[in-house]
């Protein structure tokens, strides 16, 4: 017997469907879109403090040359 819950719930969400159990699919469904959008929202994030990162070092630059 496969636990799903050991399983990615993208592969979670397949297996459920192939088995019949609907309800528990859609629901591994949801968990894989909101997984997906947390990955996005880290990567946006991660981007955001690259960006901050930049500025900081430029405005630094601009304070020392003064």
């Amino acid at each position: 017997m496969i636990n799903l819950m050991n399983l990615p719930a993208q592969e979670a969400e397949r297996l459920a469907y192939a088995e019949g159990f609907t309800m528990a699919a859609e629901l591994f469904a949801k968990i894989a879109d909101l997984e997906a959008e947390r990955d996005s929202l880290q990567d946006e994030a991660e981007r955001l403090r690259d960006q901050v990162c930049t500025l900081e070092s430029r405005l630094a630059d601009l304070e020392d040359s003064e």
